[in-house]
């Protein structure tokens, strides 16, 4: 801790600076990385062990079981999860199969225009593609998927909204000073179309029209400063409904083919992006199918080379080192260890645990001490809100004392048969990681699918509980938030932060450390000749408090990196976690005797 202080700046000043100051004379953003902070230094080592575990000898039985096919009859799931690995770490044999996993793919899925300028729309089903693509767990031009029902959460029932961009934002379509990243963009499109076989001259005129009608998408999608208020954007709906208010799209044959079943027209829908359709088929219906075929298929493709030999990686790292800044790829153990966890989370967690985790910790009495005593602050700090009416804060305590603790890890992690169900249609082979992805991919959107209809518990329902009063008053304590965060210009690229964007996760920063802070005080109470000094460090342990959770939040990022988050970001820097926050805090003005009006102790303060 006492390494990465500027012990010479006044805390009451800049605490950020005094907390993590020297940070950067000891670490530097290493090449294969966007950023580098303490979650980084954590997740390093966290990879290495993992790597360990996924390398150690499969059974020889299971080896045996494995037959001349793409599939294994294994049922463990941690098996399935090693072959995953070997068969991404293969290099050799991705480099012999090359593209022709992918050409198989494509052809399957009807073709992919722009390395094909004979390609012929007759066929053309614009339904029948995106279902096709979202049963790869794709959503492309629609997002679908199963959730609860905000206003009756009793049910699982079908959701659908804008999606996502090939961008990290809008602006990077729509503002003219973004345009280096568009071009880095085309570049890639067009780098992997080539080694694919497009021709290069019709490729460059496909890549353009592909980029216009991406465009077009950017400018209909509504901001998400714009769409906090879910309850403004909730539609709920039906599939015949949906038919009647847009017949030029077949939505029995999308969701037909996404659920696996002849769905009914009375199936339930909620609908977050009406605006959104409207102007979605409008443009659908003036663009040309090649172009939207190319779209589509392309939004796959760019994730699928991934799975793919080194060429396709090469394209990928050049489009990066433009988008953020990052000047390699990562050693390709580290990408392996990334894939299996993104994608066999859990499987790979049941090695972790067996291995790392003493399963008398999970109801350790100091941990379950600890969650009671935040949940008890919360209780504190809401008996003595000011703002807030008896009304809402009846509703709030109920609403803690339905909360569950989850500690530790899930108890089906340690059972084998359990764990087995969650994986059960996931085919794994080490000769075979792009087939491997693949069942993945449609493992985990056939479990999404299988939620339709599940009951759901009685508590989650949407309703308003808040009293207008309370409503009224978190505004303007939410708005002095927003306009707080406003007001901070970040390092290196010299931009106003967007205070609106970040707000949910600011208030949350602002709340936790209050709750986490209550609750230390709590067990100080409880503990009165406890020692919580450090040696070397003339700091209190209420001071170390407050120390420790700014020196979580030490880092730094690549400036293009920061450049893509600014839109998108829901979570501020790191020095306006701590900035913002602290600020705001009577007890860490009062815990570092901090003057009134100093940088640290504004007068004025936001609270929630």
């Amino acid at each position: 801790m006492k390494k990465y202080m500027n012990e010479s700046m006044d805390p009451c000043e800049d605490f950020y600076e005094f907390a993590c100051g020297n940070w950067k004379k000891y670490h530097s953003i290493p090449a294969d990385r966007t950023s580098y902070d303490t979650f980084e230094m954590l997740r390093e080592n966290l990879d290495v062990v993992l790597r360990n575990l996924l390398s150690e000898p499969i059974d020889e039985e299971e080896n045996y079981l494995l037959n001349s096919t793409l599939y294994n009859k294994t049922t463990k799931a941690a098996v399935k999860a090693k072959f995953f690995y070997k068969s991404c770490m293969n290099e050799e044999r991705l480099k012999q199969r090359a593209e022709k996993p992918l050409i198989k793919l494509l052809n399957e899925l009807g073709g992919w225009p722009i390395i094909q300028p004979d390609w012929d729309d007759t066929n053309f089903d614009l339904e029948k593609l995106m279902a096709d693509l979202k049963l790869f767990n794709n959503d492309i031009l629609i997002t679908e998927w199963i959730g609860p029902d905000i206003i009756n959460s009793k049910n699982y029932i079908i959701q659908i909204d804008q999606t996502t961009l090939g961008l990290p934002g809008r602006s990077y379509f729509l503002d003219a000073s973004y345009s280096k990243y568009l071009d880095a963009y085309k570049a890639f499109i067009l780098s992997v179309a080539t080694i694919l076989g497009a021709p290069m001259t019709e490729a460059v005129q496909d890549v353009n029209d592909l980029i216009t009608f991406e465009t077009k998408l950017a400018n209909i999608m509504i901001p998400s400063e714009n769409r906090r208020n879910v309850t403004d954007l909730y539609l709920k709906t039906s599939i015949g409904a949906l038919r009647n208010y847009f017949p030029q799209f077949d939505w029995v044959h999308y969701f037909s083919i996404i659920l696996g079943k002849e769905v009914d027209l009375e199936e339930p829908v909620a609908c977050y992006c009406m605006d959104y359709l409207y102007k979605l088929f409008d443009i659908l219906k003036h663009t040309p199918p090649r172009t939207i075929t190319n779209y589509l298929v392309w939004r796959f493709v760019r994730h699928r080379t991934n799975n793919l030999d080194n060429r396709f990686l090469m394209a990928k790292q050049r489009f990066y080192y433009v988008l953020f800044g990052r000047e390699q790829s990562p050693p390709r153990w580290q990408f392996c260890v990334s894939q299996v966890n993104s994608n066999m989370g859990m499987a790979l967690g049941s090695l972790f645990v067996k291995k790392y985790f003493d399963e008398n910790s999970k109801n350790d009495a100091s941990t379950l001490e600890m969650t009671k005593r935040l949940q008890e602050a919360f209780r504190q700090i809401l008996k003595e809100n000011k703002w807030l009416g008896d009304h809402t804060k009846d509703y709030a305590r109920k609403k803690i004392d339905k909360m569950n603790l989850k500690i530790g890890y899930p108890d089906f992690l340690l059972n084998i048969d359990e764990l087995g169900k969650k994986y059960y249609d996931v085919d794994a082979h080490p000769d075979y990681f792009f087939e491997n992805t693949l069942s993945i991919l449609r493992h985990l959107t056939k479990i999404e699918q299988m939620k339709i209809g599940r009951l759901f518990d009685q508590y989650g329902n949407l309703q308003q509980w808040w009293k207008e009063e309370s409503i009224y008053n978190f505004h303007q304590r939410a708005k002095c938030m927003i306009d707080q965060y406003n007001s901070y210009i970040i390092p290196d690229v010299d931009t106003y932060m967007d205070g609106f964007i970040t707000q949910g996760e600011n208030i949350a920063d602002n709340g936790g450390l209050k709750q986490a802070f209550k609750a230390y005080e709590m067990w100080l109470r409880n503990n009165p000749g406890a020692d919580e000094t450090l040696p070397g460090i003339n700091l209190t342990g209420r001071q170390l408090f407050f120390l420790n959770f700014a020196q979580v939040w030490c880092g730094k990022q690549r400036i293009d990196t920061v450049k893509s988050r600014l839109k998108v970001a829901v979570h501020s820097p790191g020095i306006f976690r701590v900035i913002g926050t602290l600020s705001n805090s009577e007890d860490f003005a009062r815990v570092y005797n901090c003057p009134l009006d100093s940088a640290m102790n504004p007068s004025e303060k936001c609270s929630l």
